[in-house]
């Protein structure tokens, strides 16, 4: 039986209750304060969820046939959710619902949306999971023989979703000026990386791997415990400056950051965050 790692624990726990508060925003208000508090929120807590997974899968030896049935059980549960919320809703408003038709019922459980509104716009981190699942037995035999390679697909995954989404918002912020059009450097990303889709969580998945192995079970400084929290809060301040930068207010209703799991201070902030639970 393998051992059980304590820490994974706390940091999946304390990623539940960031979501569960992320998702409560009318509740906070909208002063200065749960601006922060929500930019803190959504923007920590789904990475820490796929860092604790990387470092779970990554740094174990991959059976093929177990993790292939294992991702076939993630894809059925994400079937039988859907249907089972699809079961809960409809008797509220049947007229609607009954008007659905098996095809579009078919599609539903495929993941795509229909007329009538049913509450499942959260599903895009089973999809996300699902996508790593299915490109991690390529990821571990990178890893386990050629670094060099692994590091360049690291490398072309933070371009593809980190240096692209800070590149965008700087030249979204230029468009405003008077005579400047908007560019984006996204559309071309788009066109040619082929694994944009899971860039960003993939690369927090891999990353939690890094941090895993850097930190689990080592002795480390509390000069290195000071720098990670200073480079935590300095990631902090620096997304609730670009949210300032967007919105023009940190008050006022609440909006996303655009692109916040793909800004480099979510990056930092996660990492950090994680480095300091992984170390007890």
């Amino acid at each position: 039986m393998r051992k059980r790692i304590e820490y994974i624990d706390v940091v999946e726990t304390l990623a539940i209750f960031l979501v569960v508060c992320c998702h409560n925003t009318a509740l906070l208000g909208q002063s200065v304060l749960a601006t922060a508090i929500l930019q803190f929120t959504t923007t920590v807590a789904v990475p820490l969820f796929f860092m604790a997974n990387g470092a779970l899968l990554m740094s174990r030896p991959l059976d093929l046939k177990k993790h292939l049935k294992k991702t076939g059980m993630l894809v059925l549960a994400v079937f039988l959710w859907r249907l089972l919320i699809w079961l809960l809703v409809m008797p509220f408003d049947v007229k609607t619902y009954s008007q659905i038709g098996v095809v579009n019922l078919v599609n539903y459980l495929l993941g795509r949306t229909t007329t009538a509104y049913i509450p499942v716009e959260d599903y895009w981190f089973m999809y996300r999971l699902i996508a790593i699942y299915l490109i991690l037995p390529v990821f571990k035999l990178v890893y386990d023989h050629d670094q060099k390679i692994f590091k360049y697909l690291m490398l072309i995954m933070f371009i593809s979703a980190f240096a692209v989404s800070e590149i965008d918002f700087i030249l979204k912020l230029i468009s405003k000026w008077p005579g400047i059009g908007l560019v984006s450097v996204g559309s071309f990303r788009d066109k040619i990386f082929p694994i944009n889709l899971i860039a960003d969580c993939g690369f927090y998945f891999l990353a939690g791997d890094f941090l895993h192995r850097s930190y689990y079970q080592k002795k480390i400084s509390q000069k290195s415990r000071v720098h990670l929290t200073i480079a935590a809060i300095v990631a902090y301040a620096l997304l609730l400056f670009q949210k300032f930068l967007q919105q023009g207010t940190l008050t006022d209703s609440w909006q996303r950051l655009d692109n916040d799991y793909s800004r480099v201070g979510t990056l930092i902030l996660a990492s950090c965050i994680y480095s300091l639970i992984c170390q007890h």
